[in-house]
């Protein structure tokens, strides 16, 4: 039986579920995700995770989206220019901790997210954040570099040098914050329950992976 993203399968009852997708920069994770979305039913919740985070910590939704995919220090400067802009008349400049204070409403926005049951949650180190929970299917997308390239080439209409030093830029980003902040090797397999190369699946192909995973797992809850 081939894989067919246009199949169906019963809802996923009477179990909730959570889905966590970790990825790799270019390997169609929020494609995936959106077609997760339809094809389950369930609120893709990373949209919304950014402006949680942003008003827990008083910044704007574009700061809080860009520091978990932007190298410590160039995240620390987009994060104090934002809080630092606006102090009060006549008052001291704020002053926080910024990595514990961001890392800490991520977390906070993820948990309260995944209470809610039947979601997918994407990035933000999700996996590593509901680890405990019996509930979460963790999920990490990867690919070829060469296929990961290609896409982003076509996404940001860029050359190929761009899209390489973007990618490995990324990357980085992401090893370096879980590594920091969660002690893990993010490449580590044993992290997930699944782990999908969609240079080899294709964007339909991994969803009806994931799908057919979530309906196994659901089972047996």
């Amino acid at each position: 039986m081939g894989m067919n993203a246009e199949s169906t399968l019963p809802a996923l009852n009477p179990a909730s579920m959570v889905i966590t997708i970790s990825t790799q920069y270019g390997a169609a994770a929020l494609r995936i995700a959106r077609a997760l979305e339809k094809r389950l039913g369930y609120r893709l919740v990373d949209d919304e995770l950014p402006s949680v985070v942003a008003l827990k910590l008083g910044i704007s939704r574009d700061a809080a989206e860009r520091v978990g995919s932007a190298p410590k220090t160039f995240s620390e400067r987009i994060l104090r220019g934002f809080l630092n802009t606006t102090p009060e008349v006549g008052g001291p400049t704020t002053t926080l901790d910024i990595d514990a204070e961001y890392v800490r409403a991520v977390e906070q926005a993820v948990r309260d997210a995944a209470a809610q049951g039947d979601c997918i949650i994407l990035g933000r180190a999700s996996g590593s954040i509901l680890a405990d929970r019996s509930d979460a299917l963790r999920v990490f997308l990867h690919g070829a570099l060469a296929w990961r390239i290609e896409a982003i080439m076509e996404h940001l209409q860029c050359d190929e040098k761009t899209a390489r030093a973007e990618i490995a830029r990324v990357d980085d980003a992401r090893i370096k914050y879980a590594r920091e902040y969660y002690q893990i090797d993010r490449s580590d397999v044993r992290l997930y329950n699944l782990a999908i190369d969609v240079s080899r699946f294709g964007v339909g192909g991994a969803t009806e992976l994931i799908v057919n995973a979530a309906h196994a797992a659901n089972a047996v809850l």
